[in-house]
């Protein structure tokens, strides 16, 4: 097991070394024009266009959920270039500590992560999922695989239960991933889910084995990437040190190298007419332009109160989020 762990940690050296080298900033969104009702058009700063359909962007409630609901906000949107570059950083100066603090290393797979990404609950969430629709981080990875064994423990113990007909370290087909979740949320664990949108877990729940590898056939890795990560949450209380140790190489390895071709996250904003570029930095979601449909009525006093009005809603919903983080997830996945 040493070995392998030492293994991981030489292809993490190996992919640190060409951060410097990476260092490419995503193109920034110059200007946002509405066109008709339903396209967008996004002028960038390396002077090309990308025309959106607007019939194809998340709809968000500007409405804060009801204070009381102990679940995490998440929201669409691509990482922004100042947190990429920190964590190039962050990743340059964990190589170096790995080789003096291995057996030192936080055995969760939240620990691992946060000691490089820095941020909240959101931040490991939205780097997992950019990792598993690139396929920098693959399930059925080798070093994901469990040992094939006929030993069992006497007596048998929960775990071994549960676990005993999985081919990798989380549940590799949705008939187990189902069950666990199942189990999880009669048991009161589904904690480890908080903050997941519930139009992902029901995507999740209704997704038989047939149309999730119809998802790989279609190239339509975003959606495959819903049912992977939660997959990998509920096998993570399961993670030997080699696979978080490989989890977070890849995790690593993906996020620093946030592909410029990326197209930037919209989401729409009904309320208040609003197209919105959001994006995530080292503190929570960021607004980075605002255009309105119907921009050429109105009044610059209406115009500053409704992008006010989207400030205070961002600025709540990471308000939230990290308070909900520290009094009830940090709990649940320690350090």
């Amino acid at each position: 097991m040493k070995k392998a762990v030492f293994t991981g940690v030489l292809i993490f050296l190996t992919v640190c070394s060409s951060f410097g080298q990476a260092m490419m900033n995503r193109p920034a969104i110059r200007e946002m024009r509405w066109s008709g009702n339903y396209e967008l058009y996004l002028f960038l700063s390396d002077d090309s266009t990308i025309v959106l359909n607007t019939k194809d962007l998340p709809h968000i409630q500007v409405l804060l959920p009801d204070s009381r609901q102990e679940q995490l906000t998440l929201l669409p949107a691509g990482l922004d270039n100042g947190y990429v570059h920190f964590l190039q950083k962050q990743a340059g100066a964990a190589a170096v500590a790995d080789t003096a603090r291995k057996s030192s290393r936080p055995v969760t797979l939240w620990g691992s992560l946060h000691e490089s990404l820095g941020g909240g609950y959101v931040h490991f969430i939205h780097c997992l999922q950019y990792a598993l629709e690139t396929g920098y981080l693959d399930l059925k990875s080798p070093l994901m695989k469990r040992p094939e064994t006929h030993w069992r423990p006497r007596p048998a113990t929960e775990t071994w239960k549960r676990t005993r007909k999985w081919k990798y370290y989380t549940p590799d087909n949705q008939k187990n991933a189902i069950r666990e979740y199942k189990l999880q949320l009669r048991e009161g664990k589904a904690e480890v889910l908080a903050g997941i949108p519930e139009e992902m877990i029901s995507f999740f729940l209704t997704t038989s084995d047939r149309e999730y590898a119809k998802l790989e056939q279609r190239k339509n890795y975003r959606k495959k990437a819903e049912i992977d990560l939660i997959r990998l949450l509920l096998g993570s209380a399961y993670l030997g040190d080699v696979q978080i140790s490989y989890i977070r190489t890849m995790v690593m390895k993906a996020v620093t190298q946030f592909s410029v071709f990326r197209l930037p996250a919209i989401i729409l904003m009904d309320e208040y007419n609003a197209a919105v570029a959001m994006s995530l930095d080292e503190r929570g979601y960021r607004v980075e332009q605002i255009v309105f449909s119907d921009d050429a009525f109105l009044d610059s006093e209406t115009r500053l109160r409704r992008i006010q009005a989207i400030d205070n809603f961002t600025s709540g919903i990471n308000q939230r989020n990290n308070q909900l983080f520290e009094n009830k997830l940090k709990q649940y996945f320690g350090k």
